[in-house]
C-alpha cells in the first residue's frame, strides 16, 4: 500500500489508460460476436430457414459475449496492475542508482522517466518562483 500511495499519480494514470483499453476490448469482443452470430443466422442454411427473427438469439449472444469479455478483460486488467506494481517495486529497490529500474523494459522506463523528469522540473520552477 505504501508504494501505491507514494505513486498515486502513476497508478491513476495507468488505471485510466488501462480502463479505456479494457472498455474498448470488451466493446470489440461484444460487437464482433453479435455481428458474427447475426451473419451466421441469416446466411447459414439450417438457421436461415428455421429462425424467423435473428434478434432474440442476438440478444442472448450479446449477454454471453458480455460475460465472456468481462472475464477475459479482467485478466488483462490484472496483468496491467501486476506489471505496474513490479515496475514500482523495482524502481523502489534501485532508488539510488543512476540507471533507474534494473529489470524494467526500456520502453516502460522511458515512459515513466520522462513523466518524472517533467514533474520534477515543474516542482523546481514552482519552488524558485516563491
Amino acid at each position: 500500500m505504501r508504494i501505491i500511495w507514494a505513486n498515486a499519480d502513476r497508478v491513476t494514470l495507468v488505471n485510466g489508460i488501462g480502463g479505456a483499453f479494457i472498455f474498448i476490448g470488451k466493446l470489440f469482443i461484444i460487437i464482433a460476436s453479435v455481428i458474427g452470430a447475426y451473419q451466421a443466422m441469416i446466411n447459414i442454411e439450417p438457421y436461415k430457414t428455421k429462425i424467423h427473427s435473428p434478434f432474440l438469439p442476438c440478444i442472448f449472444v450479446f449477454i454471453i459475449a458480455y460475460a465472456i469479455s468481462t472475464i477475459f478483460m479482467q485478466i488483462y486488467g490484472m496483468a496491467i496492475d501486476s506489471i505496474l506494481m513490479c515496475f514500482l517495486y523495482d524502481e523502489e529497490l534501485c532508488k539510488g542508482s543512476k540507471e533507474g529500474p534494473k529489470y524494467a523494459p526500456d520502453l516502460l522506463k522511458e515512459f515513466f522517466v520522462e513523466n518524472i523528469d517533467t514533474e520534477d522540473k515543474n516542482k523546481e520552477k514552482k519552488k524558485k518562483s516563491y
